[in-house]
């Protein structure tokens, strides 16, 4: 309770500092975190001041499931780099397969001993008991694209910000499953998580914005946050290796198939989005390579000008083949140096057939190549 009211001020303070533009995500993070201390009051009420009253679900999870749209509307409108068409369907199959990995692991167990109790529950108690689990996995998939995108100024307060809410998520799962087992959530450790993902958001609202920070600047750990998706995909790997019997509920198989079709529709999205910058990098290094060469050749036309260099007769073609070809420079200015080294050892205008006229042309008289 503590730590989520600390962080809800630290998060309106941080709107309140941000641009009109960039004050959104920080209201609706303030908005979860002032929830959650609200739910935290209102059980604290119900569990020490009046334990006889107490119902499950009760007036505590209105606020918390309060929680959630917050959170998630905070972290979608976050900013973060601009993605092409691609790229943005890549980040939509990596949410995809982490939501479906997630799944896999809560059916076994959360979500699946819960769906047993179909027959044993209301209706409601099921509906707000599946909410949570349910939600954890929509907010570490939202987490994990977050962490993806980070990027620019708003980087380090959006990478602690997806971590934060994926360490409440999780110990909102790893707290359901003990309240499945019939254990105590109190001492466990998985409480700890609701504690340091509040701290963490907090720190990440307190963290200066830096305006000197280049937006979409190139990241090197963005390779690490890359794999990111991978990590609970691993985690279903391990389970269909080491306990294969589990493949026999419909539901796990189902998951197992939808995450690898989902691998495979990920990849495919990522050579297209290469081969489109690929082919996108080629036509840059054309266009440059081309700019170059026609200021090479609008160079020599210069420097044999300022010479005051030409020739006549069959050695036109030669100059015609250094402009348009790009010869090496060393020829160029070889052949400018025999050229002055002729014209001032005859001395005179005309040094017979294949001889070297010297003149002073301006270069406002130039017209191109056709002044050669």
């Amino acid at each position: 309770m503590v730590f989520s009211t600390l962080a809800a001020i630290a998060c309106f303070r941080a709107a309140r500092r941000r641009p009109r533009g960039r004050r959104l995500p920080w209201w609706l993070l303030g908005g979860a975190a002032s929830c959650y201390a609200v739910g935290n009051i209102v059980w604290f009420y119900y569990q020490v001041i009046a334990p006889e009253t107490q119902t499950y679900p009760g007036p505590a999870d209105i606020f918390f499931v309060a929680v959630v749209p917050f959170a998630v509307g905070a972290m979608l409108t976050l900013p973060s780099r601009s993605l092409s068409g691609a790229g943005r369907a890549r980040a939509i199959a990596d949410g995809l397969i982490v939501g479906a990995a997630l799944l896999f692991i809560s059916w076994i167990l959360v979500v699946g001993p819960l769906v047993e109790q179909l027959g044993e529950a209301s209706w409601i108690y099921l509906a707000v008991y599946l909410y949570y689990p349910l939600t954890d996995i929509l907010i570490i998939s939202v987490a994990t694209g977050v962490a993806v995108r980070a990027t620019g100024r708003e980087r380090a307060p959006m990478l602690l910000v997806a971590t934060g809410f994926a360490a409440i998520a999780c110990a909102d799962t790893g707290i359901s499953y003990l309240a499945l087992q019939g254990r105590e959530a109190a001492g466990s450790g998985w409480d700890l998580g609701w504690t340091y993902g509040y701290m963490l958001l907090a720190l990440a609202a307190s963290i200066p914005v830096w305006e000197n920070v280049t937006e979409g600047r190139a990241d090197p750990r963005a390779l690490v946050r890359e794999l990111l998706p991978y990590l609970p995909v691993g985690a279903v790997l391990v389970v269909a290796v080491s306990d294969p019997s589990r493949l026999t509920d419909g539901v796990l198989a189902v998951l197992l198939v939808a995450v690898v079709v989902l691998l495979v529709v990920r990849h495919m999205l990522t050579l297209a989005d290469n081969i489109r910058l690929t082919g996108h990098l080629e036509d840059l290094v054309r266009v440059r390579t081309d700019d170059l060469e026609q200021l090479s050749r609008r160079h020599l036309v210069y420097a044999l000008s300022d010479a005051g260099v030409t020739r006549t007769g069959e050695d036109e073609g030669m100059v015609e083949r250094l402009t348009s070809r790009h010869e090496d420079v060393g020829v160029v200015a070889q052949w400018l140096r025999e050229a002055h080294e002729a014209g001032r050892a005859e001395g005179r205008e005309e040094a017979g057939q294949g001889a070297v006229a010297v003149r002073r042309p301006t270069r406002s008289s130039m017209k191109g190549e056709d002044t050669l």
